[in-house]
């Protein structure tokens, strides 16, 4: 399952914890935009909650040709942005994932490839807020206009090999376990939105959504190997 944002109804779901800190760390999760009018769209943002300009974000960059998936990271004046070189399809389920690999590199992904990378030096400070669907720094913005499942944030850079897996539908939680600091797979069944990858001071508070189909077949953690 997934949960379906509405960004007319301002919808999200966040926490005043950060779920990261600093670099190496990744974002991942599915997503199904269906208005692709509705300019850059959050799908996970770990930001300093009182300012509008340190954080590090994951967004669909609607509104930009071709709709590319935005690795973002902001740091006051410096900003450093990894646009992947092939883009989302309204009403389509796509995987995205940002590698943080050092405050002078990030790569953005989507679909395991269509990789680009950028190394403007930016290192967000402050970070205290980790949020779903949207930009909820001291301005929130960037509300998500359709589903979400299956999010993951890591404190490690996940490798092109590793990214990939995810977008086949390896689960997040069969990799990089030791360094899954927070996983929600959105079923859509209850509030808070349990953190899956462990600290429970991660679990999300919802702000509306309501539960979605969630197309892609994702691996559940112990699958038998045989079969789904």
């Amino acid at each position: 399952m997934a949960r379906l944002f509405d960004d007319v109804a301002l919808d999200v779901l966040n926490v005043d914890v950060a779920a990261v800190t600093a670099v190496p760390l990744t974002l991942a999760c599915w997503f199904y935009t269906n208005d692709v009018a509705a300019a850059n769209q959050g799908l996970i943002n770990v930001v300093d909650k009182d300012v509008t300009n340190h954080g590090v974000r994951l967004l669909v960059a609607t509104g930009v040709a071709g709709e590319p998936i935005r690795a973002l990271a902001t740091a006051g004046a410096a900003v450093g942005t990894a646009d992947s070189t092939t883009g989302a399809s309204v009403n389509t389920w796509h995987h995205a994932a940002g590698v943080f690999t050092s405050a002078t590199s990030r790569t953005a992904y989507i679909d395991g490839g269509s990789a680009a990378t950028e190394t403007t030096s930016a290192t967000p400070a402050g970070l205290d807020r980790t949020s779903i669907g949207a930009l909820t720094d001291s301005t929130p913005s960037n509300y998500m206009s359709g589903r979400i499942a299956e999010a993951g944030i890591w404190s490690a850079a996940l490798s092109a090999a590793e990214v990939l897996m995810l977008a086949r539908g390896v689960n997040p939680q069969r990799t990089q376990s030791q360094s899954l600091v927070g996983y929600w797979p959105l079923f859509g069944n209850g509030s808070p939105e349990p953190n899956y990858g462990g600290d429970p001071a991660l679990n999300l508070t919802l702000t509306g959504t309501v539960q979605a189909d969630h197309a892609p077949r994702v691996m559940i953690p112990f699958a038998w190997l045989g079969g789904w």
